[in-house]
């Protein structure tokens, strides 16, 4: 059985058009605009139909040849690494790749980055 949802959105009526946002993937939608005046709704528009696109899937994307190397190391001020990495994303019309989670530790302290 097909969920039906009702979505209701006013907009200014100096624009005449609206975007509509976080629709869901893979999922026929049916668009019909009425206008209104002091006397009520007037007919609806013929109705437009349209499907969002179905994401693509992917597989997990594995870290290639990474690498650490410390610099700076005469500075006693600011110890610094370097790091490197590759994955093995070929196609990025099918895998977009949302970003990187970095983790690193000290004893029992552990903190994280983004890198996006």
């Amino acid at each position: 059985e097909d969920l039906i949802t009702n979505i209701s959105q006013c907009v200014n009526t100096s624009s005449r058009n609206i975007t509509l946002t976080n629709l869901s993937t893979d999922t026929a939608y049916t668009v019909q605009v009425f206008a209104w005046t002091i006397n009520g709704r007037g007919p609806p528009s013929s109705p437009q139909a349209f499907k969002t696109a179905k994401l693509p899937s992917s597989d997990p994307v594995s870290i290639k040849n990474f690498t650490a190397v410390l610099i700076d190391q005469s500075l006693e001020k600011c110890f610094c690494v370097k790091l490197n990495w590759y994955t093995d994303i070929y196609d990025t019309s099918t895998t977009k790749l949302l970003k990187y989670n970095l983790t690193y530790k000290t004893g029992n302290t552990s903190s994280s980055v983004e890198v996006t």
